[in-house]
């Protein structure tokens, strides 16, 4: 019986096995799945290091990792014009310039991951039972939700940045990311994946593909 646990030493690791089992489920190309296993087993560590992060981020460090999604997403979103442009440009750099350039997906995969960490203080999920629903505004996302949707959003980003996607049918509540989610739960702090999967998976992941 696994125990969701902060204790460092009854952290579950998520084996290799399954990380790969998720990179197919997300349809990443053979060449991208070590890259895609890798990152998702980083968002596992990071969610029991959020779990047992007791101080919350300041200015700078918040800036900071705006910053880094802001470029993570930013670089899925250049059109033939601006890859024509920073082409142009590259020509005018050192070699290794060009080689820099092709890993950035990769490397700003893991800083956002990295910096985003500084960001999950407010998303983590309580360490106790169901979340309060009173004088909760309507329309807004509960504690245990927010970390739903921080975890359904950093896996569809790792998933695009090695060349994937994962996909889901609201009316019927399947697809790959649900199976995805269904696969982690047992190896992420209790209340990150409800026994029962909300409706509000599908708008986590339409709300992702529309900030694209």
């Amino acid at each position: 019986m696994r125990k969701n646990s902060t204790n460092a030493f009854e952290q579950p690791r998520l084996p290799w096995e399954k990380a790969l089992r998720i990179s197919d489920l997300a349809r990443v190309p053979p060449s991208e799945r070590e890259f895609f296993g890798d990152c998702v087993c980083g968002i596992v560590r990071e969610f029991w290091q959020l779990d047992r992060l007791p101080a919350k981020p300041g200015p700078a460090l918040i800036k900071a990792a705006k910053a880094i999604q802001m470029l993570h997403e930013a670089q899925f979103e250049f059109g033939e014009a601006d890859r024509a442009l920073l082409s142009r440009i590259l020509e005018t750099k050192p070699v290794e310039f060009d080689e820099q350039f092709e890993r950035l997906p990769q490397t700003t995969a893991r800083l956002y991951s990295i910096f985003n960490s500084t960001m999950g203080t407010s998303k983590r999920p309580d360490r106790g039972g169901p979340p309060r629903t009173p004088g909760r505004k309507k329309g807004s996302v509960s504690v245990h939700n927010r970390a739903l949707q921080k975890l359904v959003r950093d896996l569809s980003l790792a998933a695009l940045a090695a060349g994937g996607n994962f996909t889901i049918n609201k009316n019927f509540k399947t697809g790959s990311l649900i199976e995805a989610l269904d696969a982690l739960r047992d190896y992420l702090p209790a209340g990150v994946v409800p026994n029962e999967l909300p409706g509000t998976i599908q708008k986590f992941a339409t709300d992702f593909n529309q900030s694209r």
